[in-house]
């Protein structure tokens, strides 16, 4: 073997032995790094994880406060048709109230007047009835007694 295969195969040796020392020493200073990169990673995940079931628990709380709202909304809407319903019947009072107010002094003349009417002219017949049924009464009660 010549020098130059010998030098040639030394320098190939030792560059061998150098690229193997300088690959246990990067692996070692890698290593931590690498450790530390699948810890952090372990992190993003969990805190990922944490994360997702917060938002979850917030849809359903935020779906929850909706459902809330519409069924508010729904009972809004029911009351406020219930109070235009209520404007409704009190303006119809209102209006009868005016009338009475502007018409009731003469209904009420009419109407006493329509019942001195009726007593004149249905009074003395009911008088006798009333008379005739009390001495009737008063005849059973004398005849029940004396017997």
């Amino acid at each position: 073997m010549s020098t130059g295969y010998i030098i040639a195969l030394s320098i190939l040796v030792v560059s061998l032995v150098v690229l193997v020392v300088v690959g246990v020493i990067a692996s070692k200073k890698v290593s931590p790094t690498l450790n530390n990169f699948n810890k952090l990673k372990e992190d993003v995940e969990n805190t990922v994880s944490r994360y997702s079931k917060d938002g979850e628990r917030l849809q359903n709380k935020v779906q929850v406060i909706q459902e809330r709202v519409n069924l508010v909304k729904i009972n809004t809407n029911q009351k406020f048709s219930n109070i235009e319903d209520l404007q409704a019947e009190f303006n119809s009072l209102s209006d009868s109230l005016q009338f009475l107010k502007e018409h009731g002094a003469q209904l009420s003349k009419d109407n006493s007047d329509d019942l001195v009417q009726t007593i004149k002219e249905d009074g003395p017949k009911y008088l006798n009835i009333l008379q005739g049924t009390v001495k009737r009464t008063l005849n059973k009660q004398k005849a029940r007694y004396s017997s």
